[in-house]
């Protein structure tokens, strides 16, 4: 069932993004409730516990496998996989945006929460419990948006994956752009719809880059290369939040972004991917 890869990782992801949905409105009535945000820290300790239980109960023989690899014999599928500078590309394809989009989306809140004070909506309510309503209800929509953004990539990158992450990519970058240019000139609003495409064009991509490198890379060299591509993606998130405090300690937030935006499309074109 290999032709169904994107459609079940991106039901899979949906189903989490669902999750995330459901938290934003709990989260958002312990602060309204509480009056502050360090009740949700101490309350998420709960279900961190009780996955670790989870993790605990496990059955043992889900760790065996048929074939036990030596570490010499992973370490060389490995090197056979990203040698070649196709895999490469792709790989910088498919972790470019993720890390701008881990950079950039924890600044959606406070662009929400400078909104959320501007409106004449909730006046009777101090400012804590009226931006956690106004966040709250956003982020709830944001992840039902993104969730069915996710169930529904294998449309997009039906005909054509590599179009699609090419696709996405450069509209990903212009987004970025255009939401830092609309920061710099207090368009909350436009900001604001701006971010929440970059949510779900992250959501289409990544059952559509998965499957991809799967497709473009030997079974046996897959988890490597696949957690070659997650830590390529925290390497460039580390350096791209650097960039990003850097010009916007210089410049400002709006102009931080609007560079990002522009080193990001200059890597839209340079790793270009093609079937």
């Amino acid at each position: 069932m290999e032709n169904l890869k994107v459609q079940y990782y991106g039901a899979t992801r949906a189903a989490s993004q669902l999750g995330s949905a459901l938290n934003s409105l709990i989260a958002a009535s312990i602060v309204f409730v509480s009056g502050n945000y360090r009740t949700v820290f101490f309350i998420a300790i709960l279900p961190y516990i009780l996955n670790l239980i989870n993790l605990a109960t496990y059955p043992n023989e889900l760790d065996k496998a048929e074939v036990k690899k030596t570490k010499k014999q992973t370490l060389k599928d490995f090197i056979d996989a990203v040698a070649s500078w196709r895999v490469l590309k792709i790989l910088l394809n498919t972790s470019s945006y993720s890390a701008i989009f881990k950079s950039l989306k924890d600044y959606l809140q406070p662009i929400l929460e400078s909104f959320a004070l501007s409106i004449p909506i909730f006046v009777w309510l101090d400012d804590k419990k009226r931006s956690s309503i106004v966040i709250g209800i956003v982020y709830f929509f944001l992840y039902l948006l993104t969730s069915y953004a996710s169930k529904n990539s294998w449309k997009i990158g039906k005909k054509s994956s590599s179009f699609a992450l090419n696709l996405t990519l450069f509209v990903g970058a212009l987004s970025v752009i255009f939401a830092g240019v609309s920061y710099i000139f207090n368009f909350y609003i436009v900001s604001i719809l701006i971010f929440i495409v970059l949510y779900i064009l992250e959501n289409l991509r990544r059952p559509i880059a998965v499957s991809y490198v799967g497709d473009n890379v030997e079974s046996d060299a897959l988890a490597s290369v696949l957690s070659v591509e997650s830590q390529a993606t925290t390497l460039l998130t580390a350096v791209f939040s650097i960039v990003l405090g850097f010009f916007a300690d210089k410049l400002g937030v709006g102009q931080a972004v609007s560079i990002l935006g522009i080193i990001l499309l200059l890597m839209s074109l340079f790793f270009k991917i093609k079937d």
